[in-house]
């Protein structure tokens, strides 16, 4: 009996890694759809999970450390220049290039960087 399960284990286990390998992820050509957008994205974030592969490990392999410390600097030091849009959007944009920080912290430099 333990044999026979441990053998359908195995199997199923092969059988799920073939169907993740064999999963093709199209491009995302662009739309003006936010459903699309959500839907190309949760497909991506299901792909990396199924994959095993984490928002660190894939900046640890393509962002050099240079890059995260500008990014940080940059974070504490920026200030609004132009619209609240486009603040927020340099904002946005710098906070991908960082991992672990802290909430607060961001807060804080997010508001310090507002026009009064």
């Amino acid at each position: 009996m333990m044999m026979a399960l441990k053998k359908e284990t195995m199997a199923t286990t092969m059988v799920m890694s073939i169907r993740i390998e064999e999963l093709e992820l199209k491009d995302f050509v662009g739309t003006m759809y936010a459903y699309d957008v959500d839907n190309f994205l949760w497909k991506m974030e299901n792909y990396f999970h199924a994959k095993g592969i984490t928002d660190d490990a894939v900046k640890g392999r393509f962002y050099p450390e240079i890059i995260e410390e500008e990014a940080r600097a940059k974070l504490q030091g920026i200030t609004q220049r132009g619209t609240v849009g486009e603040y927020v959007q340099e904002f946005k944009e710098l906070m991908l290039q960082v991992s672990n920080v802290i909430e607060k912290e961001v807060l804080i430099a997010f508001r310090n960087g507002l026009k009064s």
